[in-house]
């Protein structure tokens, strides 16, 4: 009792000092309560040890700081006593003229939606107007291989930017390059157009930079449920952009379905400016200018010294190659493949990656939350790796439509799951002032693997069959299980 009566005098010195010093000077706050936590301190350890006082001082019946007697918390203090409040949770961090977090989050699935859609729409029709502008198969491998390279230069740098200079600048970019790279491709009459149109896709992250934001205002513990709805919303723009691509195509051409996509995305720039904030991230602004003035953008240094410093950073950069690898190659071809191999028009086309979408939706949105709750990421990314491997044995086998579909149920499971559960790793890993540039990594070594990927599956097409990517994939999972279990 006696020593809970001597911490509360200690806080009401301090906050009587507060009350009538209303024009004095930060240096001031901060010593007063330093003082406090001094008093305080010297009195605990004659009676119980060296114990830390943590009791809040308020003004105006609004907590200011917490006291330890430790410098860093001196150094929080003095940020929070600038900012004038304190937040206990990523949506009370916003500034006060801010949306609040449920309209911001609106907003980002809105526009993940849109994203999504004006994708995949694109999409679907791309082997079309390619095939209808005289690329071959093996053209349209190194379209992809291009597209690929273009991703791999340019996600890092997209991170980077983004953990710099906030997520409305970072998200404005996205939006304004996929606008651009649809309405490019929605003019082109060559196939060289068609390569043209893939060079704004260096900023093509609208994904991945909306992935920043949400890891930005979730607490780690609902990253991984918050992320899975977020591609559940992907998953729909996903299964709607197909099936409009393919009505707009039939009436009337795969040029006209691309030009739906840019006014789609010059949509979600316009969001984007009216309800994202300039900056989400949980850091002081001191500490982003001083990491502008020493790193900036283009820093490789940033980006080597936080994949080699970061403990576990290298191990799921490499799993995210290996599980990338055989999904690439399929993925990058499937389109084709479904007109070639199964003779879909792109119609039907359009309603196989519907299906496909819907899967996905209902394996992010609805039980990532429930897995990630009961089971460790470790062990989730082991069982994804099972299923992958039988789902592709499956795939050898696979000589109609319906077959199919019904491997690609298991191997779309297998895929969302080590999707999500990867993505939260790497948010988790490092600071809140990194997670756009690790996510940024994540992405390029996924575009590493893509960049062989599409002249891999245009070269297995051709000379050997489908059968082929059903044991590509079930090598590569293989590995994948055996890097799983070694570590």
């Amino acid at each position: 009792m006696k020593l809970r009566s001597n911490r509360q005098t200690a806080t009401d010195e301090a906050a009587n000092r507060l009350q009538h010093r209303t024009g004095s000077s930060h240096t001031d706050l901060t010593q007063d309560m330093t003082d406090a936590a001094a008093m305080d301190t010297s009195q605990q350890r004659g009676t119980n040890g060296d114990h830390q006082l943590r009791d809040d001082i308020h003004v105006k019946g609004k907590p200011v700081a917490q006291l330890t007697h430790s410098s860093s918390d001196v150094e929080m203090t003095n940020e929070l006593s600038n900012d004038g409040s304190t937040c206990n949770h990523a949506k009370q961090d916003l500034p006060p003229s801010s949306p609040s977090w449920g309209v911001i989050k609106r907003i980002l699935h809105i526009n993940i939606f849109l994203y999504a859609a004006c994708f995949w729409l694109q999409t679907g029709v791309l082997p079309y107007l390619t095939k209808k502008l005289g690329m071959d198969m093996v053209v349209y491998g190194y379209l992809q291989t291009f597209y690929n390279i273009i991703l791999l230069v340019g996600t890092p740098i997209f991170g980077r930017f983004g953990d710099l200079y906030g997520g409305r600048a970072a998200l404005t970019l996205a939006y304004a390059m996929a606008a651009s790279m649809y309405g490019l491709l929605g003019m082109a009459t060559t196939g060289a157009f068609v390569f043209l149109s893939r060079v704004p896709a260096l900023f093509l992250s609208a994904n991945h930079g909306t992935q920043m934001v949400i890891a930005d205002l979730t607490d780690e513990g609902q990253r991984a449920e918050s992320l899975g709805r977020l591609r559940m919303t992907y998953g729909l723009g996903m299964i709607v952009g197909p099936l409009i691509g393919g009505q707009v195509t039939k009436y009337y051409s795969e040029q006209h379905a691309a030009l739906v996509s840019c006014l789609g995305s010059l949509l979600s720039v316009m969001l984007v400016q009216l309800f994202i904030p300039v900056q989400t991230k949980k850091v002081a602004v001191t500490k982003i200018q001083e990491e502008k003035s020493k790193t900036g953008i283009f820093s490789l240094k940033k980006y080597v010294t936080l994949l080699t410093q970061t403990p576990g950073a290298l191990f799921f950069l490499l799993v995210t190659m290996v599980s990338g690898l055989p999904n690439s190659i399929l993925h990058s071809m499937f389109p084709m493949i479904l007109m070639e191999k199964f003779e879909l028009s792109a119609e039907y086309n359009g309603y196989v990656l519907s299906s496909l979408a819907i899967i996905g939706m209902l394996i992010q949105g609805l039980c990532i939350g429930p897995l990630t709750k009961r089971f460790s990421d470790m062990a989730l990314l082991r069982a994804s790796a099972v299923l992958l491997i039988v789902s592709f044995t499956l795939m050898i086998f696979a000589q109609n439509v319906t077959y199919l579909a019904l491997i690609m149920l298991p191997l779309t499971c297998g895929n969302s799951v080590i999707g999500i559960i990867l993505n939260t790793v790497m948010t988790k890993i490092v600071s809140a002032a990194d997670t756009g540039t690790m996510l940024g990594l994540g992405s390029a070594g996924g575009s590493l693997v893509s960049i062989f990927a599409p002249t891999i599956g245009g070269i297995l097409m051709k000379q050997c069959g489908f059968f082929s990517f059903g044991i590509v994939g079930l090598v590569a999972n293989a590995i994948l299980l055996v890097i799983l279990c070694r570590n």
